[in-house]
């Protein structure tokens, strides 16, 4: 009886898993899809810079067009904003708010990027260390992206593999029946 229980249990654990893919997993992944692609993509295609020479960012009222300066300011930016875990609206970089938090317990600033969705970025002490790591967020969309379509991909595989395996009868199906 305890063998007929385990394996109604796993029966039921394919149905369940299937339900929850279906609604919540798969829900997930295609609108991180949706967002990236249609928002946050183009707003970056639209707004961003055509060569490595051409550069601006808004920081409070501001904008600058030297990376030096820039970098600068986006560091006092954040140590004046230094707030513990609440975001501070702070300016603007090809398209997209800034905002800055400080996270208290691993004594971090963070920006972010903010677009349909956010895009988080770690503070350091370099200034033009930290406009690199701006504009890599932004480029990574692509990525990303290709790594949300795998994401997309292996859901709807193990929702596949679910079906089949909740339709399949127990090798032992008609002996646990009879006992």
């Amino acid at each position: 009886m305890d063998r007929l229980i385990h394996l109604l249990a796993r029966k039921n654990g394919y149905m369940d898993l299937i339900r929850y893919i279906e609604t919540a997993a798969l829900t997930q992944v295609l609108d991180t899809i949706h967002q990236l692609t249609r928002a946050d993509i183009q707003t970056y295609a639209q707004n961003k810079f055509p060569d490595k020479d051409t550069f601006s960012i808004k920081i409070g009222n501001r904008v600058y067009t030297d990376k030096k300066e820039a970098g600068a300011a986006l560091i006092d930016m954040c140590r004046s904003a230094k707030q513990p875990n609440m975001a501070v609206t702070i300016g603007e970089y090809q398209g997209f708010k800034m905002s800055v938090s400080y996270d208290s317990f691993f004594s971090k600033f963070t920006v972010n990027l903010k677009g349909s969705i956010s895009h988080e970025v770690e503070i350091g002490t370099d200034p033009l260390g930290n406009l690199q790591r701006l504009s890599n967020a932004l480029e990574g969309m692509n990525k990303r992206m290709e790594e949300v379509a795998q994401k997309l991909e292996n859901v709807e595989h193990q929702l596949e593999t679910a079906k089949v395996e909740v339709t399949k009868p127990f090798p032992q199906e008609v002996e646990l029946f009879t006992i």
